[in-house]
């Protein structure tokens, strides 16, 4: 049985890899695509289709999810069928933590990431638990466990850029993930980009590297 990797969540119209989709949000229309190398997950394409639906379910109330991605190659076997796990992927979540989200925000990015740096290291044990316990109830062959949250790794003008670390069981298989968060404004719209791979060497580094380039194509897209 072909198992799918979902996303553990980080705080807080789908096409081919390079091309843009235009999304409305909050009377803003949010362009934005995979980063290069990774390709959207087709909500035609059924094995895609169980991997957005879940966690659409998973986040919902939590994060609007408008677009999910993997690498492409790995993709492409495993809609073929021959690898069983997903490892590399992300996605891009709205937030729905704040007054009639998503909508603008009144303050620059910056103030943004001012405002939103002081909560990150807060994440305790308890609010973690509590957390898994809320997603896992949500979902029956995929459990979440062992959610760290490592804090700002590193932060520009654009994102604050958030580590996190997770074990995802399914199949029978324990999947130790890395994952970074990068919090942002589009279009003054607050987003979270995440992306997730195993935890080889360097993995982190790797990670912060891509979402840098990343989350700055997609302010030039969404300034």
């Amino acid at each position: 049985m072909r198992i799918v990797i979902l996303a553990f969540a980080i705080l807080l119209a789908f096409t081919a890899a390079g091309a843009a989709e235009d999304f409305q949000f909050g009377g803003k229309t949010l362009s934005i695509s995979p980063p290069p190398g990774y390709c959207a997950l087709d909500p035609s394409d059924p094995n895609d289709a169980v991997v957005i639906k879940r966690l659409e379910v998973q986040q919902e109330g939590m994060n609007l999810v408008p677009l999910q991605f993997g690498i492409c190659n790995e993709l492409a076997d495993w809609r073929a069928g021959r690898i069983a796990v997903l490892s590399r992927y992300g996605q891009i979540m709205l937030p729905l933590s704040y007054p009639e989200a998503p909508r603008p925000l009144p303050m620059s990015r910056q103030e943004y990431l001012d405002t939103v740096a002081p909560q990150i290291p807060k994440v305790d044990a308890a609010q973690v638990a509590e957390l898994e316990s809320k997603l896992n109830s949500r979902t029956e062959d995929v459990q979440i466990s062992g959610i760290q949250n490592l804090g700002i790794l590193d932060q520009d003008g654009n994102a604050l850029y958030v580590g996190m670390l997770g074990v995802i069981t399914g199949g029978g298989q324990k999947l130790p993930m890395a994952a970074v968060a990068a919090a942002t404004l589009l279009e003054s719209i607050p987003v979270t980009v995440n992306l997730y791979a195993p935890t080889d060497e360097g993995a982190f580094d790797k990670l912060v590297a891509i979402q840098k380039a990343y989350v700055a194509d997609l302010i030039r897209q969404n300034p």
